[in-house]
């Protein structure tokens, strides 16, 4: 029998002032990006997420799971990664 590969998780975390988004197989980190711009995770994140996909080379349709950070941290700052997974997953 064989055994399943790990999960391919996305996470997502806006808690901050900036944000990060990062792709782990299993326990293994694939990719990680930091942007620290101050509070402009709404007009940033669509394009790190974009950025991570294609420097880890994967796909949306590779991704088992999405990960968020819940806080603590800015409510609206929480809700944009919220709401990116929420319109990702859809």
């Amino acid at each position: 029998m064989t055994t399943p590969p790990d999960p391919l998780i996305l996470h997502i975390e806006t808690a901050e002032q900036g944000c990060s988004v990062a792709i782990s197989r299993g326990t293994e980190l694939v990719y990680l990006s930091i942007e620290e711009s101050s509070y402009q995770q709404t007009a940033r994140l669509p394009f790190i997420l974009s950025d991570v996909l294609n420097a880890s080379k994967c796909s949306w349709k590779h991704l088992d799971a999405i990960a968020i950070c819940d806080g603590p941290g800015s409510y609206t700052a929480l809700r944009v990664g919220t709401s990116m997974a929420k319109a990702i997953c859809f």
